[in-house]
């Protein structure tokens, strides 16, 4: 194994060394040090920490990966994995992964985080900024804050009082659960003034038609916004301009400085204390000038000013490690206990296109019950990782009718994680995610679809037997919250599975609100006991709410 190297342990000297290298003047006798070997960090597979975070941050993680371990990016999806914002985080506090890749923390996290002891170290890697675009043609080139206030609460209707053509103004939004709609209401209104999104009348999945969240068009009169990033790559193929806002455009040297007033930091987290472990040496790498480069190289705009460098020939890729099956998560078992009852983690499969991490839960008064539970743990895993399986969500045969089959999905990773644990429940829940291509068009293109699915169990320890909603609390003060929720985010995107297409329907969620008809006693739900929360995961059974690739959640608080 090779040991990890790293010559500066400290971000805070990191400015100041830079500068050295380009200032100093080097004596002759002293060869001169290139940042490839001041910054340098070296791993191995049996050294790898684990890898989570964000999906908008996946694609530059992974590649990062793929630099360390001298791998394709292909071989690294193995070794990283991306299982959303708050599980990253859970996971990071609760030392199921070591490295979580996310905006910084929200306050619920880091109350959580100092709850359970924990500091949370971060390490600026990429700001993203917050853009809105237009149609080209649009002569607006810029608007103010309180112009955009004004435009998403409904008071300005009309591009020409903001100095554009005699045209109506169509604010689209996006979902209530996007970061990009959580950004919207940080930066520019509260949640409580956004006015009503643009609907269109499109028939529900019970037959009836009704009006529902419209998708951005590129019409005219639209308005559009998101994190840059994923603007440029996920703009499924509509022509857009990019806006100043209060007259500074969002470029790669102003977002840099922080002159473009709409920025969020992503950053490269750990665990306080850790920072001479690989995760806060992979860290640490991703913060200097090589991991800087390499965010630029893949479309991301870094934390400080990257140096342009002719481009070098590609060097060739090494073979995966032959050992690979023995990589540090297969190696790595955390024991949670909580009222009695244990749940051991450990690698339940692995091959080239699967990695999947299992629970098995000791601890029951009755032994027959927990050889049961389990089994039903282990049932669950296999169904999952079946290379047959596809995910059951809204506009799956869309995907199907276009060439989706099991074999274009290149990678699929399941973690099992026992979210609450008491004398009355064990809640389970199981994440897939699978990285598949689609054919896009007649052209022969395809289109790269990352699918999120959620499985869950709730369980009655000295039973065995399922703890359904109903049995957990009463349905008739959870739909009050829930309906008080839908209508509260009523400017969800909803769509029919006739309306899902393979660019259409990505990551594309939410709640037809006037159709709700109350919580059934076998919804599908997690506890997560931590964060005092229900979860009611929206799925494909669920009538009133539908799903694109990325499966979603109603919280509600167990104080309410």
């Amino acid at each position: 194994m090779r040991k990890l190297v790293c010559v500066i342990v400290c971000l805070s000297m990191l400015a100041g060394l830079c500068a050295c290298t380009h200032t100093a003047e080097v004596p002759e006798d002293v060869p001169a040090v290139s940042d490839e070997d001041l910054y340098a960090v070296e791993m191995e597979d049996k050294a790898w920490p684990v890898i989570d975070g964000s999906s908008a941050f996946l694609p530059f993680y992974t590649a990062a990966a793929a630099r360390l371990l001298e791998v394709s990016e292909e071989e690294a999806s193995r070794y990283v994995r991306c299982s959303t914002t708050d599980f990253a985080y859970t996971d990071l506090i609760e030392g199921r992964a070591d490295l979580a890749f996310c905006f910084l923390p929200p306050e619920n996290i880091v109350r959580l985080a100092s709850r359970e002891g924990i500091t949370l170290a971060c390490y600026p890697i990429l700001n993203e900024a917050f853009v809105f675009f237009v149609n080209p043609d649009n002569p607006v080139e810029s608007l103010t804050l309180q112009q955009l206030r004004g435009i998403y609460a409904g008071t300005i209707v009309n591009w020409s009082e903001v100095g554009g053509n005699d045209e109506p103004i169509l604010p689209f939004q996006l979902t209530e659960s996007s970061s990009g709609q959580a950004a919207l209401t940080r930066f520019v209104i509260p949640a409580g003034e956004l006015a009503a999104a643009p609907s269109a009348l499109r028939p529900g999945t019970m037959g009836e038609e009704g009006d529902v969240t419209a998708f951005y068009d590129g019409s005219a009169g639209a308005i559009g916004y998101g994190y840059l990033h994923a603007a440029q790559v996920q703009n499924d193929g509509l022509a857009y301009k990019l806006l100043k806002i209060e007259g500074i455009e969002p470029s790669e040297e102003n977002i840099q400085s922080g002159a473009y007033p709409l920025i969020s930091q992503a950053c490269a987290v750990i665990r306080g204390g850790e920072e001479e472990t690989a995760a806060g040496q992979f860290a640490q790498w991703c913060a200097w000038p090589l991991g800087q480069a390499l965010a630029k190289e893949k479309g991301y705009v870094p934390n400080m000013p990257v140096e342009e460098k002719e481009p070098a020939g590609e060097e060739p890729v090494q073979a995966p490690p032959s050992d690979h099956a023995d990589i540090s998560l297969s190696g790595k078992k955390a024991v949670l206990q909580q009222s009695g009852l244990t749940a051991e983690y450990s690698v339940y499969r692995e091959d080239d296109r699967l990695y999947a991490m299992g629970a098995a839960i000791g601890g029951f008064a009755d032994s027959s019950v927990e050889k049961a539970v389990n089994e039903r743990i282990r049932n669950k895993l296999d169904r999952l990782c079946d290379p047959s399986y596809l995910p059951d969500l809204q506009g799956i045969e869309t995907y199907k009718a276009a060439g989706l089959v099991p074999e274009n999905c290149r990678y699929k990773t399941v973690y099992t994680r026992v979210t609450a644990s008491s004398t009355e429940l064990l809640s389970i829940v199981f994440t897939c995610s699978m990285d598949c291509e689609v054919p896009a068009g007649k052209d022969g293109k395809t289109q790269t679809l990352f699918f999120n699915v959620c499985e869950t169990m709730n369980i009655d320890p000295a039973t065995g037997k399922d703890v359904l909603l109903s049995a957990f609390a009463p349905l008739a003060s959870l739909d009050g919250q829930t309906e008080q929720y839908l209508r509260q985010n009523a400017g969800t995107v909803y769509q029919d599975e006739d309306s899902f297409g393979p660019f259409e329907g990505a990551a594309s969620a939410g709640v037809r609100v006037t159709a709700f008809p109350g919580l059934s006693h076998t919804q599908k739900y997690y506890l997560d006991a931590a964060a005092g929360t229900i979860y009611l995961v929206l799925d494909a059974g669920t009538p009133w709410a539908v799903t694109g690739t990325d499966f979603s959640c109603i919280p509600i608080e167990l104080s309410k």
